[in-house]
């Protein structure tokens, strides 16, 4: 039979449930570094498969960009979870083809944990076959790879594209769910999959037997993984050390794979991985970070050439590779540069979507500049395009989990905001500041307040946000919240669920000025320094504040956001106050 053009689509899961499976920064990474590997490598067996075939290969989505491993290191997840591809063949090859692809990557990711075994407990040859048995069935019961195919009639690329999509979608709604039964103990790290043992459980074996059946066999324990080498604290700031595995864990086939990926990489990956920082050292010296999420708005749109004006028409094989090619620009070369400068640790950066641990001090930078980059026509994706973000700021010994769900409920919220001005939606930013003591502050802003994005104006949100942490860290009294929330909330009540707005007129641009000069009293009454370089910029600080007001669902989340900013102002000024005696103390 004669080659026929067909779109391939493959997709490899789960992906949320995979990566959120951490206790560490580490497994954080290590998850979506361990899918990005996949595809990377499915991408190439891909290629060399329908070549062997007789067939052509032409990759769509992703772009592999050459040399952006070497400029920011290796450690990159630059792959998002699917690829496509035009395949050139004949139509009876190509159902092998997918199924040689299937069952290549299965057997990759069952290598990978394997590994994990054999490396942590030091396995020479079949070593334990219970726990080698248990990891490999683990591995290919988490595992969810998916194709679909579309051949492509009377050269509608197009059509072909929807239909591959609409089909992959089918099947993944489609799919079989096994539940197997498991008889021990969980892991200590997912929480879903029996942690790894050597010798068979009795049908009448007592909890408390297993468990000791469980510490025998993780007494054995290769010394790498024990040895001393992550700093951590106690509850009380006791600084101690640990090894990549804890006294107190056990760990499933698969997540055992994610905690050994470094050596898996550095041995039959030929990639150098270092150790990812903990969240104690990324908190350094504040005890706080954040976490930062990010992906394009209506990237639907884009890909359907709804969005801007390219060089390339849309509904063609052209168009998308060029909306590939600068989807890669960015996050494999902006985003690791911008993470780096901030002194970040980057998760995952694969197309329009973004994660990223960040030291406070650098946050408000590094997501004007991603931002900004995403909007870059040289290495970002259009002038016009938008983005969404959330962020979480914790305490270093918040449950990472936890934090990592309260970052992307954030930056889901923000997908959900409407400019009250403008009528945009999205485009927004969500953030959260939990402190130590329980109390969360938590609100949705737009990323500027009028006109297009730029950082250099008060307009934008985040710019202002720094500009007045500043402003409370040195020059506010502290009571300046305390005297804002005596004025305002009998005008909005206690309940914190209502959305009523602070009004004091009638008329909308008459209640913003109103709320302009009251603001500008206010802070006048908290300026610590009546001389200070900042009294003669409070009346315009007060008409942003009464903007800000303005673009936000209600005044408690005002409130909301004016809470947050004192308590990164008290974060700063406490570092800087001990900074300040360190130095006095070095001195004498």
């Amino acid at each position: 039979m004669s080659k026929r053009d067909y779109l391939l689509l493959f997709s490899i899961g789960p992906v949320q449930s995979f990566i959120a499976a951490a206790r560490k920064t580490e497994d954080l990474w290590a998850g979506s570094y361990l899918l990005s590997f996949l595809v990377e490598k499915a991408i190439d067996k891909l290629e060399e498969t329908v070549s062997e075939n007789g067939g052509d290969l032409e990759l769509i989505y992703p772009v592999k960009l050459k040399g952006a491993d070497k400029a920011y290191g290796s450690m990159v997840a630059s792959y998002p979870n699917r690829f496509l591809s035009l395949v050139s063949t004949d139509s009876e090859k190509l159902p092998a083809i997918c199924e040689t692809l299937a069952d290549f990557i299965y057997g990759q990711f069952e290598e990978m944990c394997l590994f994990g075994l054999e490396d942590a407990f030091r396995m020479r040859g079949n070593g334990d076959s219970l726990m080698r048995d248990l990891t490999t069935h683990q591995a290919r019961e988490l595992l969810e790879v998916f194709w679909a195919v579309e051949p492509i009639e009377s050269g509608d690329y197009e059509g072909a594209r929807k239909n591959v999509e609409s089909r992959l979608a089918a099947i993944k709604n489609n799919r079989t769910f096994s539940l197997q039964p498991q008889d021990g103990i969980v892991c200590t790290v997912c929480g879903e999959r029996e942690a790894l043992h050597e010798t068979l459980y009795g049908e009448n074996d007592s909890v408390g037997k297993m468990r000791s059946e469980l510490r025998r066999t993780w007494s054995k324990l290769s010394g790498k993984y024990r040895s001393k080498e992550e700093r951590d604290e106690a509850f009380d700031g006791t600084a101690f050390y640990t090894g990549r595995i804890r006294e107190n864990e056990a760990l499933c086939g698969v997540c055992l794979g994610k905690r050994a990926l470094r050596d898996y990489m550095s041995e039959r990956g030929k990639r150098s991985i270092h150790g990812f920082r903990s969240t104690v050292e990324i908190s350094a010296p504040l005890n706080y970070y954040a976490i930062f999420t990010m992906d394009g708005d209506d990237m639907g749109r884009w890909l359907a050439g709804k969005e801007g004006r390219f060089s390339e028409d849309p509904g063609t094989i052209g168009f998308h590779r060029l909306i590939s090619e600068k989807l890669a620009k960015f996050s494999g070369e902006a985003v690791p540069r911008r993470v780096l400068e901030a002194g970040g640790e980057l998760v995952y950066a694969g197309g329009d979507d973004v994660l990223c641990f960040v030291p406070v001090p650098g946050l408000f930078q590094l997501i004007n500049n991603l931002r900004l980059d995403f909007q870059n026509s040289e290495h970002g994706l259009h002038p016009e395009a938008t983005a969404s973000a959330g962020v979480v700021i914790v305490h270093k010994q918040y449950p990472l989990s936890s934090a990592l769900n309260h970052a992307r409920a954030m930056a889901s919220r923000a997908k959900q905001y409407k400019h009250p001005v403008t009528g945009k939606s999205k485009d927004a930013l969500g953030v959260a500041v939990f402190t130590r003591s329980g109390v969360i502050n938590d609100f949705v802003v737009p990323w500027m307040l009028a006109g297009p994005f730029v950082t250099d104006s008060l307009d934008n949100v985040p710019t202002l946000m720094e500009h007045l942490v500043g402003l409370m860290k040195d020059d506010l009294s502290s009571s300046f919240i305390e005297k804002l929330g005596e004025a305002f909330l009998p005008l909005i009540g206690s309940d914190t669920k209502r959305e009523v707005k602070i009004k004091l007129a009638e008329d909308p641009a008459e209640s913003t000025k109103a709320l302009s000069v009251e603001m500008n009293r206010l802070l006048g009454r908290s300026l610590i320094d009546r001389e200070s370089q900042f009294a003669s910029k409070l009346p315009e600080y007060a008409d942003y504040l009464a903007k800000v007001h303005d673009v936000m669902g209600s005044g408690h989340e005002f409130l909301n956001w004016l809470q947050a900013l004192r308590a990164l102002a008290r974060l700063l000024k406490e570092n800087k106050e001990v900074q300040s005696d360190e130095a006095g103390t070095n001195a004498n």
